[in-house]
């Protein structure tokens, strides 16, 4: 399993704390930034990444 890490929002700057669940199926989705609403993650396996906002970003 992968150890914690943190991200960046390419668009506002936010910061993220991503973890990673191991699911038994799967799974192809994506994640929006909390701040701007827009992209922050995608991912099409069977590891998915959850993120939790650790400082809010500027919006543009």
């Amino acid at each position: 399993m992968q150890l914690p890490d943190e991200m960046t929002c390419p668009h506002c700057g936010s910061i993220y704390e991503r973890t990673y669940t191991k699911v038994s199926m799967r799974d192809k989705d994506y994640a929006d930034c909390d701040v701007c609403e827009r992209r922050l993650d995608s991912w099409n396996g069977s590891v998915i990444p959850m993120h939790r906002l650790i400082k809010r970003g500027e919006l543009p």
